[in-house]
C-alpha cells in the first residue's frame, strides 16, 4: 500500500477585490450625485402639504373632543359643588341665587355681598356660581342674603385679625382647578356689561364667572319651584344670564307655538322644555340648570353642554 500525505497550503489572508469603474482605475467606485428636479422637489411639496391638510382636521377634532369631555367633567364638579352647597347652607336649605341686586333688597330682588364694595348692580347667575363654589373672595362662602343677621354688604367683612365675621362655608371646588373667566371693559360690549353704568373693582374687572375649557362662561340658573302652579314657564328666568347670549339663538325672544308643543315658547323656554312631560315643564324643574357654549361659542345652538337632555327638536328657533 503506498502512503501518501496530502500536502496542505497555508490560508491566505482575505483581500477585498476592488473593481475599479471609470477612469483612474483608484479602487474606488466613482459615482454622480444628481439633484432633485423642480418637479420632484413640487411632489415632494405636494404630498407634505396634502398630509398636512388630513392631519390638521383629525388633530383640531381630537383637541375639540377632548375639550368637550372636560367640559362634561367640569359640570360633573359643580353639580356636586352645588349639592354640597345646598347641604352646608348658611341660613336656608336652597340652591345658590343665579340672580340679584348688590345690597338692594326688594320684593323683586335678593342682595348679595360684595367684597368690593359695589351696590346697586345686577349680577347674573354666572357670576353667582363663582361666588357660591368659591366665595367672593376665594375663602369660602357667607351665603347671599341677610338671614345669618347681619346687612347683606357686611357678609365679607373680615375682623381686625383678618377672620371672616360671618362663618363660611366651602369652598366647595378647587381654585388652583379652577379658570376663572375674567371680564374687562375689552370684552364687555360682547356680553352687554357695559350698559347700565357697571362698575369696575378698580382694575378694570366688570365680572368673573367660571370659566369653560373653551374660554366661555358657564351659565347657571337656579329653579324656583313654587312657580309651577302659577306659570311652569317662569321656574327659570332667562333674565339672570341674558347679558351672555342677547345676541346669541338663546336670546331670541319671539315666541311661537309650533306643532306638536303644548305652548308658544320663546328660544330659552324651548331650549329647556322637557318634552318627555305633555304639557310645559322644564328640565330640572326642581333644582338648577348649567349650560356651556361649547365649540361655536354660541348659546342655544345643537353643541350647546349642558347638565340635561339636549332635544334637538327643541333648537330650532321660532
Amino acid at each position: 500500500m503506498v502512503n501518501r500525505k496530502l500536502k496542505t497550503c497555508p490560508a491566505k489572508p482575505w483581500r477585498p477585490v476592488r473593481r475599479s469603474l471609470g477612469e483612474g482605475g483608484s479602487g474606488i467606485e466613482n459615482r454622480k450625485w444628481s439633484a432633485f428636479t423642480l418637479i420632484e422637489l413640487l411632489v415632494v411639496i405636494a404630498i407634505i402639504a396634502l398630509l398636512v391638510s388630513i392631519l390638521l382636521p383629525a388633530l383640531s377634532q381630537a383637541k375639540t373632543l377632548t375639550r368637550i369631555a372636560q367640559s362634561r367633567s367640569l359640570l360633573k364638579t359643580i353639580e356636586t359643588g352645588l349639592e354640597m352647597f345646598h347641604d352646608d347652607r348658611i341660613g336656608d336649605d336652597e340652591y345658590p341665587v343665579s340672580g340679584g341686586t348688590i345690597n338692594t333688597v326688594t320684593s323683586a330682588t335678593i342682595a348679595i355681598g360684595d367684597p368690593l364694595g359695589r351696590t346697586n348692580e345686577y349680577y347674573t347667575g354666572a357670576e353667582t356660581l363663582l361666588w357660591a363654589m368659591m366665595g367672593a373672595d376665594f375663602h369660602g362662602t357667607p351665603g347671599f342674603d341677610g338671614d345669618v343677621g347681619v346687612d347683606p354688604g357686611e357678609l365679607y367683612e373680615l375682623d381686625g385679625s383678618n377672620n371672616p365675621v360671618v362663618a363660611r362655608s366651602g369652598p366647595f371646588m378647587n381654585l388652583a382647578k379652577t379658570e376663572v373667566l375674567k371680564i374687562d371693559d375689552d370684552v364687555a360690549g360682547d356680553i352687554n356689561f357695559n350698559t347700565g353704568g357697571r362698575k369696575t373693582d378698580g382694575d378694570g374687572i366688570l365680572a368673573e364667572t367660571i370659566g369653560d375649557p373653551f374660554g366661555g362662561a358657564v351659565l347657571y340658573f337656579r329653579a324656583t319651584p313654587r312657580n309651577e302652579r302659577i306659570d311652569p314657564k317662569t321656574i327659570y328666568n332667562r333674565l339672570h344670564n341674558d347679558r351672555f347670549y342677547v345676541d346669541h339663538p338663546l336670546g331670541n325672544t319671539t315666541s311661537a307655538k309650533n306643532a306638536g308643543e303644548p305652548v308658544t315658547m320663546n328660544a330659552f323656554e324651548r331650549f329647556i322644555w322637557n318634552p318627555q312631560i305633555k304639557s310645559y315643564r322644564p328640565h330640572n324643574k326642581d333644582s338648577f340648570i348649567l349650560i356651556l357654549a361649547g365649540p361655536d361659542d354660541e348659546f342655544g345652538t345643537i353643541d350647546d353642554i349642558t347638565n340635561f337632555p339636549l332635544e334637538p327638536k327643541n333648537i330650532t328657533a321660532p
